[in-house]
């Protein structure tokens, strides 16, 4: 699931929204979790992988886009990050 988001959003995740994994594509976020560890900022082609420390509240710092991968979703090779950047790249110079 791929989510655009703009600048300054604030969003909630919980343990029910069955969240494996979030990968930003392209921007900025600031991420948290429960207990607060430590700040995390992800920059486009970083991934966080969740470890049951809910709830998770993020904030993107630019308009930002983000693909969810949920649990127990497979993920095909095709659809890999990079296999993602590399087509929208491609659109982009076309």
């Amino acid at each position: 699931m791929t989510f655009h988001l703009p600048a300054a959003r604030l969003q909630r995740i919980d343990a029910r929204d069955r969240i494996d994994a979030l990968v930003v594509l392209d921007g900025c976020l600031w991420l948290t979790t429960t207990p607060a560890d430590d700040d995390i900022i992800l920059r486009t082609g970083d991934t966080w992988v969740a470890d049951r420390c809910w709830p998770v509240v993020l904030q993107t710092i630019q308009a930002t886009t983000i693909r969810l991968v949920l649990r127990d979703e497979q993920v095909p090779a095709e659809h890999s990050v990079t296999s993602e950047l590399d087509e929208r790249n491609r659109s982009v110079r076309a």
